[in-house]
């Protein structure tokens, strides 16, 4: 599999990147565009309602989504209530993944909720402790 170039770390990069992905996908899959794009405008909403600073936990939040999405065929992009665990462990400041990179399924505890999956390394390679 080829190396991602660049990372996403802002809100920009992540609409500007899924967006694209998004046009991708729902040309091969047209059924999926309305999925796609009512999850890009979810996100988007998140991204405007944090502070900056909380911007990568929605980055991860969306990671742990599309991971659980893409482990099966249970869920759509747009079953949000389904995700609320992910949101709680992830973006609320009291959750159990805030603040330890959103593993969004890269750990034990993720990989539970999440459906498994390796969660891109959006550290520029640093580690923090989990084996990847």
């Amino acid at each position: 599999m080829a190396e991602a170039k660049r990372q996403v770390k802002t809100s920009s990069d992540w609409s500007s990147v899924f967006r694209n992905a998004a046009r991708a996908i729902a040309f091969v899959f047209p059924h999926r565009e309305q999925e796609l794009f009512a999850y890009a405008n979810y996100i988007e909403r998140l991204f405007s309602s944090k502070q900056t600073h909380a911007h990568r936990q929605i980055i991860f939040y969306d990671i742990a989504i599309r991971n659980e999405v893409g482990g099966g065929q249970n869920h759509l992009l747009t079953d949000f209530e389904s995700f609320s665990h992910l949101f709680q462990a992830i973006v609320a400041s009291d959750g159990v993944e805030y603040g330890h990179g959103g593993n969004g399924g890269g750990s034990k505890r993720g990989a539970k909720k999440s459906g498994g999956g390796r969660k891109p390394n959006l550290d520029g390679g640093k580690s923090d402790g989990v084996c990847n």
